[in-house]
């Protein structure tokens, strides 16, 4: 007989348990670990293993009334768009507990609010940080890393906001030209032409997108229903430099929306330089209405009531024969009163050597009515073509360009308290010209509500390709009528404007730092009173009858 030891039988099952939670474990497949906890629903809560299978079963069981928190762990890699439709919960929160990613290599979007209404994606913890990332790694042509869409008129995701998320696609920017959008809100596809109906009361807050055609676009329906009450601000929208991760096209682009604040927003590294960029394309910073550009655009969207505030646009490059433009202003109302409120932004480096139309602008205007664009800094030098194999530059340049002949749908514009530093040059056309300012005629009219003074036009005066102000309606290397000097400039239009505007160096504290050095002849209370804009770039209260330019 065989005898057996405590010792011997002890091992025994220690044995034998092992072997059973190793065979466990070989035919338990992995998607079974939960790293997403679903609280507060009807019917629901428990752990899931994608977000996608979190919003699977909220979709499934009726959720009226039910205050819903969505808690990731760890990351989770989505095998299909993670979409929530509509439903009668009073709110759905999505937090983590660590920094997590959210990712998958989707033909659409990583996460979709389709007629969602009141979700919320939050990554801080305690109230700081970005930690969720959101990451569509597919390298196809109309994805999205979020997507938030309208299903029908009155079925559109409301009431919806995504903050401190760190947010990318997973096209590389420098060598493709495939449409990407790290935040889109639209209609039924993703597209920056499909129309979205009700998506109302949404924001999108301190958010870092990388990575992108476009970091941010929304589009309404510009007949009757455009998107309302939409908030965009504390967003950092492209990388540190030029390469794979650069923002593609668009840094942030919106389009027939009716009450939007897009302010304290960072738009940097759109495009690139010809070795980090694959086809040209216009580059913008933030376009309001339209994205492209060109001397004589007219491309408007019926869109109004637009606040675009306290950004900083930087590094806007094209050298590749399109248009650079660093902030583009473009709706209309159809001769009713647009609004729109562009001020304290500051914008550099903008630079491009356009042909047969395109053109480099820091700030350009293209139609709307009653517009106020007020203390807004503008900072432009250097070659527009240092390329050798870039050398293509045919049309001159602008700081802030007012392209709309006079109209009874472009009218009342007020063009105050504003800087240009004007020092762009052309290393392969000597003949080509940049101005501080231009606009298209002498007939343009800003009315009686309107105007154009109290700004400050500064030209390199050691640049002999600049002049102070141009007028111009058709493509050239110049414009056709050129004004050298300010005192030539302030009789350019048929009524006089700018009768209080200077030309002298703004002393700004650097060419990437467009604050003013204290003393500078721009700041000793030269302005002349905007309502539109009583705080400067740092929310300093501005003073109410003896205000600075700019600051």
């Amino acid at each position: 007989m065989t005898h057996f030891s405590i010792y011997s039988l002890t091992h025994l099952t220690r044995w034998a348990c092992g072997a059973v939670f190793a065979l466990l474990l070989s035919i338990m497949p992995q998607t079974t670990w939960a790293q997403v906890t679903v609280s507060g629903s009807v019917g629901v809560d428990g752990s899931y293993t994608t977000l996608g299978d979190a919003f699977t079963a909220l979709n499934g069981t009726p959720q009226t009334g039910a205050t819903i928190g969505i808690s990731l762990s760890s990351s989770t890699t989505e095998l299909a768009s993670a979409i929530l439709h509509t439903g009668a919960w009073t709110s759905v929160t999505i937090t983590a507990t660590a920094p997590v990613t959210i990712s998958g290599s989707i033909v659409g979007a990583v996460v979709k609010l389709n007629g969602a209404d009141n979700v919320t994606i939050d990554g801080r913890i305690g109230g700081t940080g970005r930690n969720i990332t959101i990451q569509n790694t597919s390298t196809a042509s109309a994805t999205a890393a979020v997507w938030l869409a309208s299903v029908a008129a009155g079925n559109g995701a409301t009431g919806c906001t995504v903050r401190n998320c760190e947010i990318a696609c997973g096209v590389t920017q420098n060598t493709s030209t495939s449409t990407t959008f790290g935040i889109i809100m639209s209609g039924p596809s993703i597209s920056a032409t499909s129309n979205g109906t009700d998506n109302d009361n949404n924001s999108f807050i301190a958010n870092r997108i990388v990575r992108a055609r476009y970091g941010i676009l929304t589009r309404g329906t510009a007949a009757g229903n455009k998107n309302r009450n939409i908030v965009v601000t504390n967003n950092i929208v492209g990388p540190t430099s030029f390469g794979a991760d650069q923002i593609g096209k668009t840094g942030i682009y919106m389009q027939a929306d009716s009450i939007a604040m897009i302010s304290n927003n960072t738009v940097q590294f759109v495009g690139g330089d010809y070795a980090n960029t694959t086809g040209g394309t216009d580059r913008t910073g933030i376009a309001i209405g339209s994205d492209t550009w060109g001397i004589t655009t007219s491309t408007t969207i019926t869109s109004a009531n637009y606040t675009v505030m306290n950004n900083l646009i930087h590094d806007i490059i094209e050298e590749r024969t399109f248009s650079a433009a660093g902030l583009i202003l473009a709706t209309t109302g159809g001769g009713s009163a647009t609004n729109n409120i562009v001020c304290s932004n500051m914008i550099y480096n903008i630079k491009a050597n356009g042909t047969a139309g395109d053109q480099a602008v820091g700030l350009g205007i293209v139609g709307g009515h009653t517009d106020q664009v007020t203390h807004n800094s503008i900072y432009m030098s250097g070659d527009v073509d240092p390329n050798p194999s870039a050398s293509a530059t045919t049309m001159f340049g602008n700081g802030i360009r007012i392209v709309n002949a006079n109209g009874g749908t472009h009218n009342e514009l007020t063009l105050k308290n504003n800087i240009v530093y004007m020092d762009l040059s052309s290393s392969s056309t000597a003949t080509v010209r940049y101005y501080a300012i231009t606009g298209n005629s002498a007939a343009y009219s800003f009315g009686l509500g309107g105007g154009e003074d109290y700004n400050d036009y500064y030209i390199n005066p050691t640049n002999t390709q600049l002049r102070t102000g141009g007028l111009a309606s058709t493509i050239g290397l110049t414009a056709t009528t050129e004004f050298a000097t300010l005192a030539d400039w302030k009789l350019a239009y048929t009524v006089a404007q700018d009768a209080n505007s200077q030309q002298v160096d703004p002393g700004f504290v650097s060419p990437t730092d467009l604050h003013i050095n204290v003393g500078s002849t721009a700041i000793n209370n030269l302005g002349t009173p905007a309502s539109s804009c009583s705080t400067d770039y740092d929310n300093d209260t501005r003073s109410s009858t003896t205000p600075d330019i700019v600051r």
